[in-house]
C-alpha cells in the first residue's frame, strides 16, 4: 500500500484509483451510517470520496505509519463537519423563518399604515382644492403667488403696491379661513 500512496501523491491516476478501490467498503459503510440533512446518500458516499481524495494528498508517509486510520478519521471528520454545517442552516433558516414572517407581518402593517395615510393625505388634498375653488379671486391669486409660485410675502407686496404688514395679515385671514373650513370638513366626516 505504501508504494501505491507514493505514487498516488504523485499524480498517478491507476494508482488514485486502486487507493480508493481499496477503501470502497469504508466509504459505502460511510454513506449508510452516516445522516445529513438535505443530502441524499450518493451526496455522503460522494463526499467520502473526496475526504479519501484529501487524505491522500495530506498524509505525510514520514511522520505515520497508519494510513488506513488516517483516512478512517479524515472521513468522519468530514461528515461530521458537514453534519455541523447542516445543523448550523438548519437553525439559521428556522430563525430566519421566524424574523421573515415577523418582518412580513411587520411590512403589511406598515404599508397599511402607509395607505391610510395616503388616503387621510388624499382626502384633504381634495377637501384644500375645493376649499380654494369656492375662494374669492384675489385669495386664490393670493395662493397661487405665494405657495405655488413661491413668492415672498415683500415681493407680494411691492407687485400688489401694498403696505408689508398688510400682506401679512391678508395671509392670516386666509390661512385661518383655510384652517376652519379644513377644520369643519374633518369634523363632519
Amino acid at each position: 500500500m505504501k508504494e501505491l500512496l507514493i505514487k498516488a501523491k504523485q499524480g498517478d491516476k491507476v494508482s488514485m484509483e486502486k487507493l480508493l478501490n481499496k477503501f470502497e467498503p469504508l466509504i459505502k459503510k460511510s454513506s449508510k451510517q452516516y445522516y445529513i440533512n438535505g443530502y441524499e446518500q450518493g451526496d455522503i458516499k460522494q463526499l467520502a470520496y473526496m475526504a479519501t481524495l484529501k487524505a491522500i494528498k495530506r498524509f505525510d508517509l514520514e511522520k505515520s505509519n497508519s494510513f488506513p486510520l488516517y483516512v478512517k478519521r479524515t472521513v468522519q471528520n468530514s461528515i461530521y463537519k458537514e453534519i455541523k454545517k447542516s445543523k448550523e442552516i438548519i437553525s439559521y433558516n428556522k430563525g430566519n423563518r421566524e424574523t421573515k414572517e415577523n418582518s412580513e407581518i411587520k411590512n403589511i402593517e406598515d404599508k397599511n399604515v402607509e395607505l391610510e395615510e395616503e388616503i387621510i393625505k388624499k382626502e384633504r388634498r381634495e377637501k384644500l382644492i375645493n376649499l380654494i375653488n369656492k375662494m374669492a379671486n384675489e385669495e386664490k391669486e393670493f395662493i397661487r403667488e405665494l405657495f405655488i409660485e413661491e413668492k415672498s410675502l415683500k415681493e407680494y407686496a411691492k407687485e400688489k403696491g401694498l403696505k408689508y404688514h398688510q400682506v401679512v395679515y391678508f395671509k392670516k385671514k386666509v390661512l385661518q379661513k383655510i384652517e376652519i373650513k379644513v377644520g369643519e370638513g374633518v369634523a363632519k366626516s
